[in-house]
């Protein structure tokens, strides 16, 4: 049986795991530590029961840059009782899973909309340039688009890696 449990530990006792396959850029562990400092560290770091990560290599390299020493303790959840084939499946699910989504362009600029002069405005991982896409797109759902052309290319970014890529959606009726 799995368990988990949240725990406290130095940052220096967490190893990478060193087959991780995630890759993470030096703009996206800046805006990680961005966030980590405007919003705390709200999403802990996973490691098994020989503090290797599951996921969060990202996340450590934006703590190091907050501390480089290391010695600071942050959480972690510990999930102990996996399996060496479990944890592989896991590291590389969980990153594939966040490039499996979207967003919902409506509800995304309304809240873009609603975070507008806060302190949190740019705490988002999304750039200028990305917001104003976004509330150019606020009402168009993508059936909305699918439905103006015969063929819609979409833009997608991801937020975590920034990894971008292109979704082709090509009409084939009239909905009703």
């Amino acid at each position: 049986m799995n368990k988990k449990e949240l725990i406290k530990i130095k940052l220096k006792d967490i190893k990478e795991y060193e087959n991780n396959t995630k890759i993470h850029t030096s703009e996206q562990i800046q805006g990680i530590r961005d966030s980590i400092i405007a919003l705390e560290d709200l999403d802990p770091i996973q490691i098994d029961e020989d503090n290797v990560i599951l996921c969060g290599h990202g996340r450590r390299k934006a703590l190091y840059q907050i501390d480089s020493t290391g010695e600071k303790e942050i959480e972690a959840m510990r999930i102990s009782g996996l399996s060496d084939a479990q944890k592989k499946a896991w590291r590389i699910a969980n990153n594939k899973f966040t490039l499996k989504t979207d967003f919902d362009w409506d509800k995304l600029g309304k809240e873009f909309n609603s975070l507008e002069g806060t302190d949190f405005f740019n705490d988002t991982g999304f750039d200028t340039k990305e917001i104003t896409e976004i509330w150019e797109k606020e009402g168009k759902s993508t059936s909305d688009l699918i439905e103006q052309d015969k063929t819609s290319i979409i833009e997608h970014t991801c937020p975590e890696c920034g990894h971008s890529w292109e979704t082709e959606f090509r009409k084939s009726r009239k909905r009703q």
